[in-house]
């Protein structure tokens, strides 16, 4: 007894010493082995979760080994999908078996090719933390393929690569027919003829809030903590920081092809000019660390940004003065929401209460849309965009949310889509890129 003791405790200690997670542990040594339940070789649509639950077994040598100690380890091989606890649930690489040593785990399909595969690994944590399995400073003791085909139905089909999106947290902005989402401080890019599949710009700074584009393809981000950096090949970045005091938290980034606007929660409004390399402080009645957001050039060079207060300002001198707005409060309900200028140069407000307001510079009156319906339910309106003649703003939390357009007498579009928009971005075809809370979707012809 006391040699199968020592014998397995050897084994124990040669896995936790062995430093590479995908070399498996001889087979002599082999303690417990992986066994396939079921849910190998599915068919599925991409990016949606398998149908069948894949369930896998811990097979052990001994009894004295407690088979709810042992975990998996998943890693996609073929494919950008990922494994899950639930198919309601995030991405997850450590998965725990229950008593009898079965593990039961979702795969949500990748995008990016039909044949696709994803290996389990497994361990043992009374050897390995599960710190150590994460770093792979374990190797395992053994290990199974699932392979799955996938294919993409026409319709709206669930992207890959992003796998939440929140209506203040994600930023959709399209440059040179190219289409790019920052998600949870992460900058994704796709292209516009095919949103089905996103990948990170790895060499980005991380922490990313929000980022624009020149003209020329040069983009600036900036981040949650470390302000700004430029790119000109979204591979090598520069710092941009010269004369910003405090970097932290951002509200709101404007990007043009000669001055850039930031503005910080505790720190106020900034403009960078690229030729001097140097941002200067902007004060706003006199006030030099209030919050600023939505700074938007008007076609005739006036720029207006509104304060934590919802007061409107315009400055006709790229932000040298700046002159107070009286709008009345029917135009900007309880909260502005959203601020966007036409090529005609009409104000586009949306706030509280679902309005959307659509005034003149010259006096700031004009038309009024409201779509607020009782539901005991806070209301708004944001996500106004402009393609061609046409606007589209998006509805929040009434009875009937989603996309409205003036192209439809100003009432929704019918999309056949029924989960709640939370961002969304027109491309050039008439088709929408659509934000989720279980990420990003598109239509496919």
């Amino acid at each position: 007894m006391m040699k199968s003791y020592y014998f397995l405790l050897a084994l124990l200690i040669l896995e936790a010493c062995t430093s590479n997670d995908e070399k498996i542990v001889p087979q002599k040594y082999k303690y417990a082995s992986l066994e396939i339940v079921k849910g190998d070789k599915q068919n599925g649509k991409t990016g949606a979760f398998l149908s069948d639950t894949i369930v896998l077994k811990t097979v052990a040598k001994t009894s004295a080994l407690r088979l709810d100690h042992f975990v998996v380890k998943s890693k996609m091989i073929k494919g950008n999908g990922f494994i899950s606890y639930s198919q309601e649930g995030p991405p997850a690489n450590i998965f725990y078996s229950d008593l009898n040593g079965e593990f039961k785990v979702f795969w949500s399909a990748g995008c990016n090719q039909i044949d696709q595969s994803a290996i389990f690994y497994l361990y043992n944590t009374d050897s390995c933390s599960v710190n150590n399995i994460n770093w792979g400073i374990c190797s395992p003791i053994d290990s199974v393929t699932i392979n799955a085909t996938t294919h993409t139905p026409s319709g709206w089909n669930k992207s890959c690569g992003v796998n939440w999106v929140d209506r203040y947290d994600t930023r959709m902005r399209s440059h040179n027919n190219k289409t790019y989402v920052s998600n949870q401080g992460i900058l994704y890019k796709a292209s516009m003829a095919d949103a089905l599949s996103w990948e990170k710009v790895e060499s980005a700074p991380s922490g990313i809030h929000d980022f624009g584009f020149t003209s020329n393809g040069t983009i600036y981000v900036l981040t949650e903590m470390e302000g700004l950096y430029s790119s000109n090949d979204l591979q090598t970045w520069t710092p941009v920081n010269n004369g910003i005091l405090d970097r932290r938290y951002p509200v709101s980034l404007l990007v043009e092809d000669s001055v850039v606007y930031a503005s910080f929660y505790f720190d106020g409004l900034y403009r960078f000019r690229p030729s001097t390399n140097f941002w200067r402080k902007l004060l706003i009645n006199g006030q030099y660390s209030d919050r600023y957001q939505f700074p938007t050039r008007h076609p005739n060079g006036n720029l207006y940004v509104v304060d934590k207060w919802d007061n409107y300002w315009v400055s006709k001198n790229s932000g040298d003065t700046w002159t107070y707005i009286a709008i009345e409060n029917k135009y900007a309900n309880y909260e502005t929401e959203d601020l966007k200028i036409s090529s005609s140069g009409l104000i586009y407000i949306g706030s509280g209460d679902a309005s959307l307001a659509i005034l003149s510079p010259d006096t700031y009156t004009g038309d009024l849309h409201t779509y607020y319906q009782w539901n005991a339910s806070s209301q708004d309106i944001n996500n106004i965009i402009f393609i061609g003649n046409n606007v589209y703003y998006l509805v929040n939390y009434t009875p009937n949310p989603g996309i409205y357009t003036s192209a439809n007498g100003w009432q929704k579009l019918d999309i056949g889509f029924d989960k709640t928009i939370r961002s969304f971005l027109p491309d050039a075809n008439g088709k929408f890129i659509l934000g989720c809370s279980d990420g990003i979707y598109y239509w496919k012809d």
